[in-house]
């Protein structure tokens, strides 16, 4: 049975209501982002907000979980894990691309989350077990940037390389496919 708030929301609602919420927040970085800020613009009481999430890092593991889950839902569909290696990468890339252009701010919040102090270890281990081909990840993760480099600089330039792609498309769809392979030679040739 599922639990429902006083207004009869069901539990789910709810989060996906707050997660809705903090997406933006993150997005445009109005705030130093709370659970009070968020209960504030969702309309949910604190003592609700709090038994749901504790923490605001908890919330904030949850959003990064939740927006690298919608992230690799476009993935997956792209990806056939019988093809070589290199037309997986493509099928990640143009995924993830696609995404980023359909969504922005989602992807706008999740590329603030990945260069902030959040998520927690833990969340970024979850996300990459979470991955939808995990021969990919580990050949990444495996890349010698990660060993010379703080994490957070080698998002940075995953994220840069993917804004640059996505505003390339934005003013020249017509050359979208041209732009998706320019990015994907530099992320191959920087990260495979």
């Amino acid at each position: 049975m599922k639990t429902t708030h006083s207004r009869g929301l069901r539990h789910p609602d709810l989060i996906d209501n707050i997660l809705v919420v903090a997406t933006r927040m993150v997005a445009d970085s109005e705030c130093k982002l709370s659970l009070a800020a968020i209960a504030k613009k969702t309309s949910i009481p604190s003592e609700t907000m709090r038994a749901i999430f504790p923490k605001i890092d908890v919330l904030l593991d949850a959003l990064y979980l939740d927006l690298c889950a919608k992230r690799n839902l476009l993935i997956q569909a792209l990806h056939d894990p019988t093809r070589s290696l290199d037309e997986r990468v493509f099928s990640i890339w143009q995924g993830y691309v696609i995404w980023a252009l359909n969504e922005p701010i989602a992807h706008k919040a999740l590329s603030r989350l990945n260069l902030a102090d959040s998520p927690s270890s833990k969340a970024r281990v979850t996300e990459v077990l979470n991955f939808p081909d995990q021969e990919v990840a580990e050949r990444f993760a495996d890349n010698n940037l990660f060993a010379e480099h703080d994490p957070v600089y080698v998002d940075a330039l995953i994220i840069a390389i993917v804004d640059t792609t996505v505003g390339l498309i934005r003013l020249h769809p017509e050359q979208k496919s041209n732009h998706l392979h320019s990015g994907l030679t530099l992320v191959r040739r920087l990260f495979f």
